[in-house]
């Protein structure tokens, strides 16, 4: 495979890519060259079946650090989330993610953010949209705040004791 290592930033939004087209992203997400760090993949209508190779390329990409995955047409089921668990907890790199225009139950939202964003503390944005509760709001925001570093280093003004 031949790929440009110099890329850092692709966009494939909108290209109507199905799941099967899925499958071709997952060959090039898993390259382990790849100097890929912002990766868009928006609008195209993969499916469940779509996102479940998605989140198994991203779990194995080296060098991505976000990832927009808006209007794709998946569910929140407990084989996607089962995939994304595997991607967040397996892709210490990768920290930014953008699920907006998929569909989120309640129960969904709870997952995400009492099991899913806890178990990969790195992980420091969750963008998703929709009809949710400000309380399922919250909850996400508060999961997401927990993983925020803590600021740390000696404050201003602070001399070293020798």
């Amino acid at each position: 495979m031949v790929l440009n290592k110099g890329l850092t930033m692709l966009s494939l939004a909108y290209c109507g890519f199905d799941a099967e087209g899925a499958r071709s992203v997952f060959d090039f997400l898993i390259y382990s060259h790849s100097t890929l760090e912002h990766v868009n993949l928006s609008g195209n209508h993969v499916g469940n079946d779509g996102i479940l190779w998605i989140f198994k390329g991203l779990a194995c990409a080296k060098a991505i650090t976000k990832v927009v995955l808006c209007d794709g047409n998946w569910e929140d089921t407990e084989e996607v989330f089962e995939a994304m668990l595997n991607c967040f907890t397996t892709n210490k790199v990768l920290a930014k993610y953008d699920f907006k225009f998929n569909e989120f139950s309640m129960d969904g939202v709870e997952t995400l953010s009492t099991e899913i964003i806890p178990a990969a503390t790195h992980v420091q944005d969750v963008e998703i949209s929709g009809i949710i509760t400000e309380e399922a709001r919250d909850s996400l925001k508060t999961a997401l705040a927990a993983n925020k570093p803590k600021k740390g280093g000696r404050g201003k003004g602070k001399k070293k004791k020798k």
